[in-house]
């Protein structure tokens, strides 16, 4: 069968549940920072991943402005952007296949 649209999502192809069991086997102070990204992140999600690791440890009292401070916190991006890629992507394939399916139908009955 031939498709017309193919879609491609980018980022990590680690599984949700996966990529949760990595966080909790973070040490406490990354587990926590990893977490406190997430959250931001999704309740933000017009914002990049390194604004979000700023704010963070700005909000912890953190010199987000130092280079060096903030290079040694910026290991917990991978795991907070694993996180957020697959969660993004859990969460829109299922409104894209409903729509595809009202796509079809729509298409498929005004065929008739």
């Amino acid at each position: 069968m031939e498709r017309e649209i193919d879609l491609l999502f980018t980022g990590t192809n680690k599984r949700l549940d996966k990529i949760e069991e990595d966080i909790l086997n973070l040490p406490p102070l990354g587990r926590s920072i990893v977490t406190e990204e997430i959250e931001y992140f999704l309740d933000n999600r017009d914002m990049s991943l390194d604004k979000v690791l700023y704010n963070v440890l700005k909000a912890r009292g953190i010199d987000s402005d130092d280079t060096k401070e903030y290079f040694n916190y910026s290991v917990t991006l991978l795991p907070a952007q694993q996180y957020c890629m697959a969660y993004l992507r859990e969460e829109i394939i299922p409104t894209l296949l409903h729509l595809v399916s009202i796509y079809t139908y729509v298409v498929t009955v005004g065929k008739k």
